[in-house]
């Protein structure tokens, strides 16, 4: 059933009546949409990077190759679907397996490409969520957006998909795992941030996922950069 609504969306987003602005994203659905968005930017990457290197390869050298790759997109398509199953039933299972194939994805496109420059990252974006935003002098300088979003990815050291927050403070970015064991881990995906006095110079966040300890952001002038307590 799962697979069934995933390739719904997919053919959803792909119809020429289907505008979606993903800076706002808010629901599930929309999330995977512009997840997938994403994933077919690193795939395009990487049929790229592909054709490339085919070029300078002879007869055998190009069929060698290309049965690399079908084994290759045969192992990421299967290992992604394992990572989705360990969110079976959860709503964030599809990001899940988006965030794994996009990575993987982009980690074969640098071994394509041979020793040419690492892609930047921006493949794999943040879906930021609708109404998270607020702004204020956080850095006890000048005003600036606080905003806050989620971040799909596939964690290629340790074989395993993570699901992170991204709390965005003008040019300073934290981020912190969902449902991970570990102290500065949040409980779930539903993120919301506001504005906070928090007794110092300038103003503060309060980031909340509604299951656990909130976490309090904070500027430290001492180390001119943003920290974080657990409330």
């Amino acid at each position: 059933m799962q697979t069934r609504i995933l390739i719904f969306l997919l053919m959803l987003f792909h119809s020429p009546a289907w505008a979606l602005d993903c800076d706002n994203a808010n629901t599930t659905a929309e999330m995977v949409i512009c997840a997938d968005q994403e994933f077919q930017k690193a795939d395009q990457q990487l049929n790229k990077a592909y054709q490339a290197l085919r070029q300078d390869l002879d007869d055998p050298a190009k069929a060698l190759l290309k049965s690399a790759q079908l084994n290759w997109i045969k192992f990421r398509d299967s290992h992604c679907l394992f990572e989705r199953d360990k969110a079976r039933g959860g709503t964030i299972a599809p990001l899940m397996e988006i965030g794994c194939l996009t990575t993987l994805t982009q980690h074969r496109t640098v071994e394509l490409q041979a020793g040419d420059p690492m892609l930047d990252d921006s493949a794999s974006q943040t879906i930021w969520l609708a109404g998270q935003k607020v702004t204020a002098a956080f850095d006890c300088k000048e005003e600036v957006e606080a905003k806050v979003g989620l971040l799909p990815s596939y964690n290629y050291d340790l074989g395993k998909t993570e699901l992170q927050a991204h709390v965005q403070l003008g040019f300073y970015s934290l981020f912190f795992p969902i449902q991970q064991k570990h102290q500065d881990s949040l409980c779930g995906p539903n993120v919301t941030i506001k504005q906070i006095d928090m007794g110092k110079q300038c103003p503060g966040l309060r980031l909340d996922d509604g299951l656990c300890d909130a976490f309090l952001i904070y500027w430290d002038e001492a180390q001119e950069y943003f920290q974080w307590e657990r409330n």
